[in-house]
């Protein structure tokens, strides 16, 4: 059965090969001028203002078979039928033994000014011919008022005059087909191509198929001694880039042996391309693996509150090759990838205002998962929220409470709340005040004191040194004693069976003391009013008169 990388990757290289098709050789006219070159780059009319285009429109001019518009790209001061001969010849020399990528030149009006040759030269590499080595020039030149244009340099021409003549080079299968094939041509490309480059994509893939599916065993037996490598990097996730990148690699071999410079740029150009690719998809193979086993290295050490984090990560790293991989992808194919980060820092920048929220939940998420203020499974409160942690996520933490109900909170918000956790709890405080009846004689609230204190030193349960038990005021309607201690439990219900446990044997205490607790209640005494005292009132007028005067 085929798998579905397999099928993938006959697609892609039946698509690479209508991309290739699609590649009829530009019009002889100039190419485009860039937005930040000169004027006087759209003024030549055979787009020779750039080193690139010279080169670009001379080989598209060759491969026309239109000789004599070659021949206007070429300086010198030879006669048009040497011109044109030897513009076939200088294509013939390059398609066969220069190494050159196009896309390296200059698309500068003024040339590379790093290069270390005059501001009005450009080098395209050397040519070796037997014991003779030519360097393929090009050299600015102005011509009258016009604009300065760039030539193959006549020091050139003379060098390549002085070689004998090559025959012109062919594909090694043209000659072994009927002349139909190869003469006659569908959208400008030959009918034996639209065979012949599917055919050959077609065989390149089955090899690396065959290739990745036998070298997989071998990498797992060579990684498997004393580790789990070869397993990882065996498993069936890792077959599909494997193909491809044995495919892109293949191309590219295959591609060295192209009977044309621009054939051999072209199909290397892709083999390097679907390098990046693959070294992409790869790599986000890679990031799901490994976040799982740290998730389960997590669980194992019951670390739970970190695996949001391990989510947020593996997110961010597969946002972050993706992103990588497209702006390589652009570079290799020619993008001006200033204008592209320029682009992506504007869109992000209009992401940013548009996603406030969801950022600032992420980076309150990156706050839980530092400071750690709750985990998963512990009981806390959040603001007015009580409950145990269930699970905090990439944008919020969800809080089960006691009536089986799910708060959600935005991580954002989780992150700046008071969160007060009971979890780390080694103790729980036990307060309560207890009030005795008014009628308690001194000597009762004595003997409920003592019993208490020795109720509370005597426990395995309270910690002694913070037990007490005091007189602190007398109240409304009862004698106050506030009893205080720490219980040595940590689980709520623990503590609320030692609780209930010392309560009661409080109560048997008091009951002990003949005394009893007390109601809020009054009393109500009933007398008869004497009234004032006469004398004792004038004695008292007579006193501030005397005063007075």
């Amino acid at each position: 059965m085929i798998s579905r990388s397999s099928l993938l990757l006959a697609l892609t290289g039946i698509a690479l090969s209508i991309a290739a098709l699609a590649q009829a050789p530009a019009p002889s006219k100039g190419a485009p001028a860039p937005a930040t070159a000169a004027a006087a780059v759209a003024e030549d009319p055979l787009g020779r203002a750039t080193p690139h285009d010279t080169v670009l429109n001379f080989i598209t001019a060759v491969e026309k078979r239109d000789l004599a518009r070659a021949a206007q790209y070429l300086g010198g001061r030879f006669d048009p039928d040497r011109k044109a001969a030897l513009a076939l010849q200088l294509k013939q020399l390059m398609d066969k033994r220069l190494r050159l990528d196009i896309k390296s030149l200059s698309d500068s009006p003024g040339g590379d000014t790093d290069d270390g040759l005059p501001l009005n030269r450009e080098s395209l590499g050397e040519i070796e011919v037997g014991e003779n080595t030519i360097e393929i020039l090009l050299d600015r030149v102005q011509r009258g008022k016009n604009p300065p244009i760039w030539l193959f340099s006549a020091e050139t021409l003379l060098n390549v005059r002085k070689l004998p003549w090559e025959e012109p080079s062919v594909s090694w299968i043209e000659p072994r087909l009927p002349a139909t094939l190869v003469e006659n041509s569908l959208f400008g490309v030959a009918l034996y191509r639209w065979v012949y480059v599917p055919l050959a994509l077609l065989i390149i893939a089955v090899i690396a198929w065959i290739v990745a599916r036998l070298s997989f065993p071998l990498i797992q037996r060579l990684f498997r001694a004393g580790s789990h490598w070869g397993a990882f990097i065996g498993s069936e996730n890792f077959l599909g880039p494997a193909r491809l990148l044995v495919f892109a690699l293949l191309m590219w071999l295959a591609a060295q042996f192209a009977h044309t410079l621009m054939t051999r740029q072209f199909w290397s150009h892709v083999a390097v391309v679907l390098v990046a690719l693959t070294a992409g998809w790869l790599f986000l193979r890679t990031i799901d693996p490994i976040a799982s086993g740290f998730e389960g290295q997590m669980r194992d050490r019951s670390q739970q509150h970190r695996v949001a984090l391990v989510h947020l990560l593996r997110g961010l790293a597969k946002f972050v090759t993706v992103i990588v991989v497209l702006l390589v992808m652009l570079s290799l194919l020619g993008v001006n990838l200033t204008t592209a980060i320029a682009g992506i820092g504007i869109g992000g920048v209009a992401l940013a205002f548009a996603a406030q929220k969801t950022l600032e939940n992420v980076f309150g998420t990156v706050m839980l998962m530092t400071d750690q203020p709750f985990r998963v499974g512990e009981l806390c409160k959040l603001g007015d929220t009580v409950g145990v942690i269930e699970d905090i996520g990439m944008r919020s933490t969800r809080v089960r409470t006691a009536e089986r109900t799910i708060v959600t909170v935005p991580n954002g918000q989780a992150s700046s709340m008071i969160v007060e956790n009971f979890a780390p709890r080694d103790k729980m405080w036990f307060k309560h005040v207890i009030g005795l009846r008014c009628e308690t004689t001194p000597d009762q609230l004595r003997h409920v004191l003592a019993g208490v204190r020795k109720l509370l030193s005597g426990h395995p349960r309270v910690q002694a040194d913070s037990a007490r038990i005091r007189f602190v005021k007398f109240g409304a309607s009862s004698l106050d004693l506030e009893i205080c201690a720490y219980l040595l439990a940590t689980d709520p219900d623990e503590f609320l069976n030692i609780q209930e446990e010392l309560l009661l044997r409080i109560m048997d205490a008091v009951e002990a003391s003949g005394t009893a607790m007390a109601f809020p209640s009054q009393t109500m005494y009933v007398a008869k009013d004497p009234g004032l005292d006469a004398a004792k009132s004038d004695a008292a007028i007579a006193e501030i008169r005397r005063s007075a005067a």
